[in-house]
């Protein structure tokens, strides 16, 4: 996502303290027997483009 949607979007970025990621309704999975979910993110970096 770039930076410019969120801000654009009236985030301030410099106030950002956390980033959380998610996934699905957050109710129900569709996983059956114990009903147990899981999503590895490797990499989540924040930089800028050069001019």
């Amino acid at each position: 996502i770039p930076l410019a949607d969120i801000t654009a979007a009236g985030v301030d970025v410099t106030k950002v303290k956390s980033l959380t990621v998610g996934v699905g309704t957050g109710t129900k999975s569709s996983q059956q027997g114990d009903d147990i979910d899981a999503i590895f993110i490797d990499n989540v970096s924040l930089g800028f483009l050069p001019n």
